[in-house]
């Protein structure tokens, strides 16, 4: 699968690629935990922040194979370079 979440002080963002993106403009606090969801059925793609969707839209397809090894935080979808590597905290 090739999917994107991206999560900032000033909102989150996913990506199932090629068939829906959907940012959702919200304060992420600092310094606190959050449990942060994306999720993508082929018909709908949502973002949940603390248990609560807080974005959504409209997916139609299947979502797209990656091309390199499984990463947290980079794409590796040639020709471009990976982005940016994870920082941050995981806790499950």
């Amino acid at each position: 699968e090739d999917i994107y979440l991206g999560v900032s002080p000033e909102g989150i963002s996913g990506c199932c690629y090629p068939i829906a993106n959907v940012d959702a403009r919200v304060r992420v606090s600092l310094n606190e935990w959050h449990h942060v969801a994306f999720v993508c059925d082929g018909v709908q793609a949502r973002l949940y922040l603390d248990g609560k969707m807080v974005g959504g839209a409209a997916a139609k397809g299947m979502i797209g194979k990656g091309t390199g090894l499984p990463t947290i935080g980079a794409i590796w979808r040639p020709p471009e370079t990976p982005r940016g590597s994870f920082i941050g905290k995981l806790h499950w």
